[in-house]
């Protein structure tokens, strides 16, 4: 039995109008989906695909996603529902052991955050 985690991504972006049908949806494991992203970044330079590649892969946390998504709307009042949406859509995503191991690394010696703290993963000193 495999342990691989598959996303499914969105071909066309749901920000671009893209919807749930199935042949909008490719299955891809979470370092396919980062890179998915990645590329769609680089190619047309959305803020949502920078975000969702290094949420993905670990760069910055979730709270730092939301956080960043809140700024990138410029302004732009979002309502309660829009940011529980947002927030929503970032929880779940499980990385693989060797993701984790890269993720502590790169945390190493930075302080907890504190969707960290508010959880118990740390105890504060």
């Amino acid at each position: 039995m495999s342990n691989t985690i598959y996303h499914s991504h969105h071909i066309i972006p749901k920000y671009l109008g893209g919807t749930d049908h199935p042949d909008n949806l490719a299955r891809l494991t979470v370092v396919e989906h980062a890179e998915a992203h990645r590329k769609l970044y680089e190619k047309y330079g959305h803020w949502q695909d920078k975000l969702a590649w290094q949420g993905l892969i670990g760069i910055i946390g979730h709270d730092e996603c939301v956080a960043r998504a809140y700024k990138s709307q410029l302004g732009k009042p979002l309502t309660e529902e829009h940011k529980k949406n947002i927030s929503k859509g970032l929880i779940g995503h499980s990385h693989s052991d060797e993701t984790r191991k890269k993720i502590s690394q790169g945390n190493m010696g930075r302080p907890p955050t504190k969707g960290n703290l508010k959880h118990g993963k740390y105890k504060k000193s």
